[in-house]
């Protein structure tokens, strides 16, 4: 797919970049939802998704502009439909599922706090 070639033709170094640094900030902010993730299972579950459409974008990427093989990945969230989409978009929701429950330190006491926002409780863990 060289639709990452196309957009560095059409709208230049500076976009490309962009899109870069923002593939960038979804791994880590997939790597902040596993090592805050309440539920160690769920926070794996949610780094191996990121790692996936994060490696499948740079080896797109790479293999666009001639530096890696091309392996015949469509760029995540750029390419046009199909099967690919919505299984990226399914494994954004679970991550974004996962995001919800955080765990966080107590500033005050050192307890940790496992905030769930979806009814608005927090528990203290022991």
């Amino acid at each position: 797919d060289y639709l990452f070639v196309s957009l560095i033709l059409n709208m230049g170094l500076v976009l490309a970049i962009l899109v870069l640094i923002l593939f960038l900030c979804i791994l880590l902010s997939g790597i902040r939802i596993y090592a805050k993730s309440a539920n160690r299972l769920e926070g794996c579950t949610a780094a191996g998704f990121i790692y996936m459409i994060f490696f499948q974008s740079l080896l797109t990427m790479l293999g666009s502009t001639n530096a890696f093989l091309i392996m015949g990945l469509p760029m995540a969230f750029l390419s046009a439909g199909g099967s690919n989409q919505s299984m990226l978009f399914t494994m954004l929701f679970y991550i974004l599922y996962v995001g919800r429950t955080i765990c966080e330190k107590d500033k005050e006491n050192g307890k940790e706090i496992s905030i769930e926002r979806r009814k608005a409780v927090c528990r203290i863990k022991e």
